[in-house]
């Protein structure tokens, strides 16, 4: 082999590769030809993209290469020996994603036999890597298998290049890690013309969304009344275990949430006329306010504390807790 180059895009969870390298047919007569058949071993759940062949006199070229024993292989029949052999590989490969890291796996490891007897030829190895996170992303540096030189450095985006003389070919497959800080869940579509050889010619879509540093927020805003039959049946335990409940379901809700609290018996008990944000002093304002509140005694009506939770929700959760002639005092959300 005489030389190898290696280009990685990473876009989102997606390697888009392409490998280019040159070998002399050395174990053939110049006055023989033979078969000759590439195979490339591709990283995780890999895809072939398309292989170039270029000879002195002639070319091959494939958009589609069948699976086997997971490698890809293609075979080009006749080649005389001693013939300069150029192929490029373009595959795609999914990327690992497990703690919070990205990891890229590419089959980088040449065997011993490959590298040229003579020590005066060049034997040159590059790689060109790209990794694209999306916008209001910013990529963190892991690990890196090849001493790699920063070229690019934008919002979202890495770019990291490699050059050298090598006495002997790599030795080591290709590994990059790399994590993705965002303070916020982000998302968005990618959009892509169809290919130059496909046959219906239809755009391609990729929908993808990415949770960033809060993995506990919430997609959307809560809202939510809590109604409380405190009845005479709701005396003693019942009602106990109900505010326990009640103060546990409280204390789950985020400062942007909102809430109100409703107590029923022959009439009804209101924290607030209308709902609330659930700060740190508003949940302390209605923790005493139940204590105040929650005294068991009287019938039950519901018919007026449910008219009331409509009025407070035009959109929402209604939570209902313990009612007595339904015989259950847990939390329904």
């Amino acid at each position: 082999m005489n030389g190898v180059s290696l280009e990685v895009d990473c876009s989102l969870d997606t390697a888009f590769v392409t490998m280019t390298g040159t070998w002399r047919l050395h174990c053939v007569m110049s006055s023989r030809s033979c078969d000759c058949r590439i195979a490339v071993p591709m990283g995780e759940q890999g895809s072939i993209l398309g292989v170039e062949v270029e000879l002195p006199r002639k070319s091959y070229s494939t958009q589609l290469i069948t699976v086997d024993n997971e490698k890809d292989k293609v075979e080009v029949p006749k080649i005389d020996g001693g013939t300069n052999i150029s192929v490029k590989l373009r595959w795609c490969q999914k990327l690992l994603y497990c703690d919070g890291q990205f990891t890229l796996n590419i089959p980088f490891n040449f065997p011993e036999y490959v590298t040229p007897a003579a020590k005066k030829i060049s034997k040159r190895e590059t790689i060109q890597l790209n990794v694209n996170a999306g916008p209001g992303t910013e990529i963190l540096l892991k690990t890196t298998s090849h001493p790699l030189k920063e070229q690019l450095r934008q919002a979202g985006k890495l770019g990291f290049f490699y050059d050298s003389e090598v006495l002997s070919w790599s030795s080591s497959d290709f590994v990059f890690t790399y994590s993705v800080s965002s303070s916020h869940t982000f998302g968005g579509v990618l959009l892509s013309p169809p290919l130059v050889h496909d046959v219906d010619h239809r755009d391609m879509f990729c929908c993808y969304l990415f949770p960033g540093k809060q993995q506990s927020r919430k997609a959307f805003r809560r809202e939510v009344v809590f109604a409380v039959d405190i009845s005479g049946s709701m005396s003693g335990k019942l009602l106990e275990d109900t505010k326990t409940a009640l103060f546990t379901a409280l204390a789950k809700l985020d400062a942007e949430d909102l809430f109100n609290v409703i107590a029923f018996n022959d009439g009804t008990f209101l924290f607030s006329s209308s709902l609330e944000r659930a700060t740190a002093g508003a949940i302390e304002n209605v923790t005493q306010w139940i204590n105040t509140n929650f005294v068991a005694g009287g019938g039950t009506n519901i018919l007026l504390p449910l008219n009331q939770m409509f009025q407070l929700l035009i959109e929402g959760v209604v939570a209902l807790c313990g009612f007595s002639t339904l015989k259950f005092y847990g939390l329904i959300t």
